[in-house]
């Protein structure tokens, strides 16, 4: 459930800036403690749990920023307003409607569209003035779908719409859905492709201190099938050749992450929530009850094993 290099470290940095009422951008500690959120779809109930095990423990004021892909960013935005539960029902009682994940749905076997106009961005809106208001900023990935280049959005630097623009964008997956938003005369989808886990971008932005929730166990690696890439060429045949081939690089990224982080390349002090390999769910999980079950057991493990760690500081 838990690692992390010097993690005594990161638990009383977050402690006394709980304690001392820390403000982001007004205070100085000499620390940069950033949080990573992982997302993967449905699969980003287990971040989202993760997330209100902290918020909930206290820690929703210490980060001075947030790196979050995916659902990982959708959990973000609640995490910032403090609506987590509201995050948590999206995910066990709208994503898993058959107008939102369905295979028969195809090309958009995931309609990201319908789950942020309908849910996310209307009738389980969050406060979408207190994210972009707030002092902790929060970093999105996307892809360039001509370049293939990832690009961050920063909410101290965009307006409402842009950022539901992006929160969108984020969450594309072409192979999931074909969908994709044009920003800034840009044209952008799958933040997965480069930053699944941006843990590299917390590091380059000054982080000192970082904390992430990952929606994988540890020592996982991402497999590769031949059908699997027969069914990717299909499907991005019509793309530009270098999106192309960040798509075909992302998991050899994602792969050199998850070993960056568990080998502590780094030297940076981190605390790092993963889940077994029995609370694993798949990323278009569409049964409620078992999508409701991982976020509860997430919630529930990630408090109690955080808990125990404060107690011994």
């Amino acid at each position: 459930m838990l690692y992390g290099l010097c993690q005594e470290d990161v638990l009383r940095l977050m402690q006394a800036r709980s304690n001392n009422n820390y403000k982001p951008e007004k205070d100085s500690d000499g620390a940069h403690l950033s949080l990573v959120v992982e997302g993967g779809a449905l699969r980003g109930i287990l971040s989202c749990g993760y997330a209100k095990a902290l918020y909930q423990l206290g820690f929703h004021g210490v980060f001075d920023s947030i790196y979050a892909t995916s659902s990982g960013a959708l959990n973000s935005a609640y995490f910032l307003t403090g609506e987590l539960d509201t995050a948590l029902s999206i995910y066990y009682e709208n994503a898993v409607d058959k107008r939102c994940a369905n295979i028969w749905n195809y090309p958009n076997i995931l309609d990201v569209d319908w789950l942020l106009d309908n849910w996310i961005l209307d009738k389980k809106a969050f406060d979408i003035k207190k994210v972009l208001n707030s002092p902790t900023s929060l970093n999105v990935p996307v892809t360039d779908i001509n370049t293939g280049k990832t690009h961050f959005f920063n909410t101290h630097a965009i307006d409402a719409a842009t950022l539901g623009q992006v929160l969108k964008a984020t969450s594309y997956t072409p192979m999931l859905c074909n969908q994709k938003q044009t920003i800034e005369g840009k044209t952008f989808n799958d933040g997965l492709v480069g930053a699944a886990i941006p843990y590299p971008e917390a590091i380059k932005n000054g982080a000192s201190h970082i904390v992430n929730l990952l929606t994988r166990p540890r020592g996982y690696r991402k497999s590769r099938s031949k059908l699997i890439g027969i069914i990717e060429n299909i499907v991005l045949r019509k793309y530009a050749k270098n999106y192309r081939k960040a798509f075909k690089e992302r998991h050899d990224i994602y792969d050199a992450t998850l070993e960056r982080l568990e080998q502590n390349d780094d030297k940076i002090p981190n605390l790092t929530f993963y889940p077994d390999e029995n609370d694993i769910i798949k990323n278009v999980e569409t049964r409620s009850e078992v999508v409701k079950k991982a976020g509860d057991d997430s919630f529930k493990k990630a408090s109690l094993h955080l808990q125990k760690k404060l107690d011994v500081l």
